[in-house]
């Protein structure tokens, strides 16, 4: 009776054979990255493409001064400390391939020939010294003594000579490792030298007396000579245009001239907030970059539609060495904490990516990307440090109460009786774009 019982009032249970026999067996779908990507919102995807950081490359001991890369090989990197240390750096693999113990004291400068087999060094020990990549080993294959401490160097584009920079300008002949030509102008220290891409024959260096000259090796003598407000820490010239180069200044701004008119500045870049100690430019868009002691790295593009973007990490001190990879896909920097970073040279995501179900979405999106809706406020990006945050509060209430003075002098003060200097400004996109406009009666 009881097993009658049981068949009459049981229920087939949850997972039994007979209910999963009428279950249609599901398809094993296959994997497209294309629909998976559809699905996701455009909001996640930007932030996943629009990380900068790719990796850090640990190994030195004490900060690093000067990075170089290779002009053949995209993946080789080579990297000076303070501590007298070179290290050469493999990214495919994230790997210290050598490191060897150059110098006593600093290097100040790292540098490599236009055919990429040999590796120069100058440091404070007065030590200037040539190094083949291809062995590389503990001995240098020339050295050379100065009489005092070499601050700069830069090789020639095309030719086997090189330039140093200390108490004076030195021409150097790579084969016979002596100098060839002397250049002085002044008495002040040279701390920046670089020659012109595109007229070789042109050198430019930037001194401790806030001074910056114009050599010629043709004349073998110095051609111009020109002063900042402030000293210049670095130099960089446009590998397409002759003419024009870029300093970077301890007022923490970036300025470029051109040679035919030194009097007046061609254009000014502004955002960092402390001295600006590096700076590189690209060769096919134009776009500079730089690194300042307040611990950021900076790009600044050419055309005033591209937006300037700032990088920077939790753990990374002040920026003392930037450079492009020869693929110019990446940015290399080298800090104070001793760490060598990678950075993604272009920070964007792909359009297919950027769906909206709607139009009236799609319109709005447009509409932001316009040059009219272009903003430059610094200070209201929530991702920049706070300390860079609060200087910038401070440098527009000063710039503010500055100009609040003069304007009220010029109306207490007769004219031609006080002369007032014009204040360089940062070029406003928008402004530009809507006077363009009016001209034109759009």
């Amino acid at each position: 009776m009881e097993k009658e019982y049981k068949k009459l009032f049981s229920f087939p249970e949850k997972n039994s054979s007979k209910r999963l026999m009428f279950k249609r067996k599901k398809k094993e779908k296959k994997i497209n990255i294309d629909e998976d990507l559809k699905k996701c919102k455009p909001r996640k995807i930007q932030k996943e493409f629009s990380r900068p950081f790719v990796s850090s490359f640990s190994g030195h001991q004490d900060c690093i001064l000067k990075v170089k890369s290779h002009p053949l090989h995209p993946s080789l990197i080579f990297s000076g400390a303070s501590d007298g240390e070179i290290k050469f750096w493999l990214i495919n693999e994230k790997k210290c391939l050598k490191s060897l113990k150059a110098h006593e004291k600093f290097i100040r400068g790292l540098d490599i020939d236009h055919n990429g087999n040999f590796i120069i060094s100058c440091s404070d020990d007065c030590f200037l010294k040539l190094w083949e990549i291809s062995e590389f080993g503990k001995y240098p294959r020339i050295s050379f003594k100065g009489r005092g401490p070499i601050d700069s160097l830069s090789s020639h584009p095309r030719d086997l000579i090189f330039a140093t920079g200390g108490q004076e300008m030195l021409i150097w002949d790579q084969i016979h490792f002596k100098p060839i030509q002397r250049l002085i102008w002044g008495v002040s220290s040279i701390s920046g030298i670089k020659f012109n891409p595109i007229e070789h024959n042109i050198i430019i260096s930037t001194g401790s007396d806030r001074s910056v000259v114009l050599y010629d090796l043709r004349l073998q003598l110095p051609v111009k000579k020109f002063v900042m407000e402030m000293r210049s820490n670095d130099v960089c010239w446009n590998q397409l245009i002759s003419s024009e180069f870029t300093l970077a200044n301890e007022d923490s701004n970036l300025y470029t001239f051109d040679l035919r008119n030194l009097s007046q500045v061609k254009k000014v870049h502004q955002g960092h907030v402390l001295p600006v100690l590096s700076l590189a430019q690209d060769l096919k868009n134009q776009d500079l970059v730089s690194g300042s002691l307040d611990s950021t790295i900076r790009t600044f593009p050419k055309s005033p539609a591209q937006k300037s973007e700032v990088f920077f990490s939790q753990r990374m001190y002040r920026v003392l060495s930037i450079c492009f990879s020869t693929d110019e896909r990446h940015i290399l920097s080298g800090s104070e904490d001793g760490n060598l970073r990678l950075w993604k040279r272009i920070v964007e995501y792909p359009k297919e990516l950027n769906l909206t179900k709607t139009k009236k979405k799609n319109e709005q999106n447009n509409i932001n990307n316009k040059i009219l809706d272009f903003k430059v406020n610094n200070y209201n990006y929530p991702y920049l440090p706070r300390m860079v945050k609060q200087i910038l509060k401070l440098k527009e209430k000063i710039s503010k109460n500055s100009n609040y003075n003069n304007n009220n002098i010029k109306r207490h003060i007769g004219p031609g009786s006080f002369s007032f200097r014009p204040r360089l400004k940062k070029s406003n996109c928008r402004r530009d774009f809507l006077k363009f406009l009016e001209f034109f009666n759009f």
